[in-house]
C-alpha cells in the first residue's frame, strides 16, 4: 500500500506539474501569438504605408508627365500660330511687288539708305531679273546685275567687294523675325 500511496503521490505531483507546464506553455503561446500579431500588424502597416507612398509618387509623376505633355502641345500650337503669322507677313511683303508703284517706292527708299551706307564709295546692285528696269531707273550711276538667287529686293556690293548690304525680302524678314514673333506673342497669347 505504501507503494500505491507513493505512486499516487507521484502521479498527483506529476499532474500538478503537468498543469503548470501546460499553463506556462499556454501563456507563452499566447504571448508569442500576440507578439507575432503585433509584428504582422506592424509589417502590414509598414507595407500599406509604403504602398500608399508608391501610389502617391506614381500619381505625382503621372500628373507631372501630363502637365509636360500639355505644355508641349500648347507650345506646338503657339509655334504653329507664329509660323502662320510669319507666313502671312511674308505673303503681305511679297504682295507689294504686285503693285509696281508701291514696290518701286519701297526699293527707292531702300536704295537711299544703301547710298548713305556706302557714303560715296562705288557699289553695284544685284537684283532679280524682273526688278532690273526699276533698279536701273532708281540707281542711274550704279551697275545693276541680275541674280538668280534674289526674288525681291536687292543686294548692294562695294566695288572692292569688302562690304555688302542685303536688302532682299528674305533677309529683311529674317532680320525682323524675332520682332514679329514678339508682337504676335504679345497680341495673341
Amino acid at each position: 500500500m505504501k507503494l500505491d500511496k507513493i505512486a499516487s503521490s507521484i502521479i498527483q505531483e506529476a499532474e500538478v506539474e503537468r498543469e503548470k507546464i501546460i499553463s506556462t506553455a499556454k501563456e507563452e503561446v499566447k504571448l508569442l501569438l500576440d507578439n507575432k500579431k503585433a509584428e504582422l500588424e506592424g509589417i502590414n502597416l509598414e507595407k500599406l504605408t509604403h504602398f500608399e507612398q508608391e501610389i502617391e509618387k506614381m500619381v505625382i509623376e503621372n500628373v507631372a508627365s501630363k502637365r509636360l505633355i500639355a505644355k508641349r502641345e500648347v507650345q506646338v500650337a503657339k509655334d504653329q500660330v507664329i509660323s502662320k503669322a510669319l507666313h502671312l507677313v511674308r505673303e503681305k511683303l511679297y504682295s507689294v511687288k504686285k503693285d509696281e508703284k508701291k514696290y518701286s517706292s519701297l526699293l527707292k527708299n531702300l536704295y537711299k539708305e544703301i547710298a548713305e551706307h556706302f557714303n560715296g564709295d562705288g557699289f553695284e546692285i544685284h537684283c532679280a531679273k524682273d526688278d532690273e528696269k526699276i533698279m536701273k531707273t532708281i540707281s542711274k550711276n550704279v551697275d545693276v546685275k541680275i541674280s538668280k538667287d534674289i526674288s525681291a529686293g536687292f543686294i548692294a556690293k562695294s566695288k572692292t567687294k569688302k562690304m555688302q548690304v542685303d536688302f532682299t525680302f528674305d533677309t529683311l524678314l529674317k532680320d525682323k523675325e524675332s520682332e514679329i514673333k514678339e508682337v504676335v506673342s504679345k497680341n495673341i497669347f
